[in-house]
């Protein structure tokens, strides 16, 4: 299993990514893979980033790729969950609150885990 994470900074627009992978031992040419990506202007009002599920994380003082709001995360590589995993960690920010809500206004965050097939609610 492969697992790389790689942070660029870009501006709204669009864009084409292109992943090449190839085995330096093989004859062969390797995977070309294209996807489109559309960058957009996110919405102004209060709103979550994307979540990014996480095996571990521990507080630290430095700066890095993997380290978001002083907390280095430990990325999970895989989205498979066993039916015996009791623990889901995950990473996600909460985007402008201090914009709509002020500086020291408190507020409460509820989640639900929802099945997007046929809407049982899988965890509350």
């Amino acid at each position: 299993m492969l697992f790389e994470q790689k942070q660029i900074l870009l501006g709204y627009g669009q864009y084409e990514l292109e992943l090449r992978m190839k085995d330096e031992f093989a004859a062969d040419s390797g995977i070309t893979a294209k996807v489109n990506l559309n960058i957009t202007k996110p919405d102004t009002g209060i709103h979550f980033s994307d979540i990014q599920f996480i095996t571990n994380y521990k507080q630290v003082s430095e700066q890095g790729p993997r380290v978001k709001n002083n907390y280095y995360l430990e990325h999970r590589v895989s989205n498979f969950f066993a039916k015996e995993t009791v623990k889901l960690m995950f990473y996600t920010e909460l985007i402008n609150t201090e914009k709509i809500l002020g500086a020291v206004e408190p507020f409460v965050l509820f989640y639900k885990f929802v099945n997007a097939d046929n809407g049982f609610m899988l965890y509350k």
